[in-house]
């Protein structure tokens, strides 16, 4: 029984590793979820448009500040080059990331304008977004950790680049 259980685990972590499991249209998949301004959002919304999507949490103090720094980095890219472009940050934390606390965290770090979109899952869909999005997360205790990745979006809802490092140039991601 545990050699079965373990076999299906390893199938599981390869295909979500690989992205087997990811559809071509992350819209597809209406989730719903709740902006920074208490109102409801769907992530079809955003189709027509090119967005540069990433999860996060707002009590997040390391890999999130970092994901932010390259977010407003490839913002300000967009800006300079004329390129229509949104960023949206689904929460990695439900339980914690209210419209108050997205509202804080856009304040802090001096997020005006309305290119940028704060969202909170349903608890039971932040896996599945997650996993969509090719996002890796886990707890090391009660600590919630995950890797830098931002996916481009495209107006039809496919992925069409991945930035997986701080070093990726911005310019070229969105190009």
């Amino acid at each position: 029984m545990a050699a079965r259980l373990g076999r299906a685990l390893l199938v599981s972590l390869c295909l979500l590793c690989s992205g087997a499991a990811r559809p071509a249209n992350i819209y597809s998949n209406d989730f719903r979820l709740t902006n920074d301004e208490a109102q409801p959002v769907k992530l079809s919304a955003f189709s027509g448009r090119t967005v540069v999507m990433s999860m996060e949490y707002s009590r997040c103090r390391f890999m999130c500040t970092s994901t932010f720094t390259k977010l407003k980095e490839i913002r300000a890219v967009a800006d300079r080059n004329n390129i229509p472009l949104d960023i949206v940050v689904v929460s990695l934390d439900p339980a914690n990331d209210t419209p108050a606390e997205w509202r804080e965290y856009r304040r802090m770090r001096d997020l005006s304008g309305n290119h940028w979109h704060l969202l909170t899952p349903r608890p039971q869909d932040m896996p599945r977004i997650a996993q969509l999005l090719g996002i890796r997360y886990w707890y090391v205790g009660e600590n919630l950790v995950h890797d830098f990745r931002l996916v481009r979006i495209s107006a039809q809802g496919e992925t069409i680049a991945e930035m997986n490092n701080y070093d990726g140039d911005a310019l070229r991601f969105l190009r």
